[in-house]
């Protein structure tokens, strides 16, 4: 990639070179978040460095830099109550950004995504497999196309995707991500209507770090 980025550095007039330099730079880039998500897929449960945090924060911050550049609105639901959670902050920030990408593909331009934090007790989620306590419940919700029906049973699969250059990887990796953090990750869609993703973290009462 270094040394195709040189080479674009100079002022070349044959834009057949040019063009396949640019198709083998995008094929590096690809390449490299593939692999990228191989390994958070493979490691997401050996290389967990958990720290109290706000969970406020990383929804924020991720969700506005996933969409930046596009014309979606961001709308935040969050509870200004909201208890800490004791995550890696980099693997959560990865789930949330997966899922707001997907929700980002998923809808037009004038689409919206909501992103929602409350806290919860274990008891109140019926159907869902929490073990006692409180937990914060994160809801990210889009307007955008769905999900089939018959698709749903295998969104979690690794390397399932309907996407023509998708990997199949970002949901899988939220799921195992997300699991290993002592939570669960759930998915609602009707097609043509939106997709509403759950994920539940258990709460802490440890003071966040900065």
């Amino acid at each position: 990639m270094g040394n195709i980025s040189l080479y674009n550095l100079q002022d070349v007039d044959n834009t057949d070179l040019v063009s396949r330099l640019e198709m083998a730079q995008n094929a590096c880039v690809q390449a490299q978040e593939l692999s990228s998500q191989l390994l958070t897929f493979s490691k997401s449960g050996t290389s967990i460095t958990r720290v109290p945090s706000s969970i406020e924060k990383i929804l924020c911050d991720t969700a506005r830099f996933a969409t930046s550049g596009s014309n979606v609105k961001l709308k935040y639901e969050i509870d200004k109550n909201t208890l800490p959670v004791e995550i890696d902050r980099v693997q959560i920030g990865q789930v949330v950004s997966n899922i707001v990408i997907n929700s980002l593909q998923a809808i037009a331009n004038d689409g919206e995504i909501v992103i929602k934090a409350e806290n919860i007790s274990a008891s109140r989620e019926r159907g869902i497999p929490l073990g006692q306590g409180a937990y914060v419940k994160i809801t990210i919700e889009d307007n955008g196309i769905g999900i089939p029906r018959e698709y749903m049973s295998k969104i979690f699969d690794p390397f399932f995707t309907t996407k023509q250059h998708g990997s199949g990887l970002g949901l899988a990796t939220a799921y195992s991500i997300i699991k290993n953090h002592g939570g669960h990750l759930t998915v609602e869609s009707e097609l043509h209507v939106g997709t509403r993703v759950y994920i539940h973290l258990p709460a802490t009462d440890k003071d966040i770090q900065d």
